[in-house]
């Protein structure tokens, strides 16, 4: 019976989360200068989900012992504290450097977004 209860709060979060970025889309439209606003806030966002869902994936992978962890920034936030900290590991240098390649100083400007919101 108790299971009853929950399905339709499951069900509700469940469709929230699937349709949150389109009733977003709709809600922005002409109300912010930037071209496709609701582009950047969709990868920001599933970047974040990324870092909590797979952080101990991510840690392992991306960090050395003892580097700033994953789990409570954007990925390339995390990834800029860590090239400030030194504790990139060899694979998590090689995700920076194509970061920066597409967006100079991606990294770093998440890192500092992270240092001065």
């Amino acid at each position: 019976m108790k299971y009853l209860l929950v399905l339709p709060l499951v069900a509700a979060g469940l469709s929230l989360f699937l349709l949150g970025p389109f009733f977003g889309f709709f809600l922005r439209v002409g109300t912010d200068p930037r071209p496709w606003p609701w582009v950047y806030d969709i990868f920001r966002d599933l970047s974040f989900m990324a870092s909590i869902m797979a952080a101990s994936f991510l840690d392992a992978t991306l960090t050395k012992p003892n580097g700033y962890p994953f789990g409570s920034q954007t990925i390339s936030a995390v990834l800029g504290a860590n090239m400030v900290k030194g504790s990139l590991s060899p694979f998590g240098k090689k995700l920076q450097e194509l970061l920066d390649y597409i967006d100079p100083d991606h990294c770093l400007k998440a890192y500092h977004n992270i240092q001065t919101p």
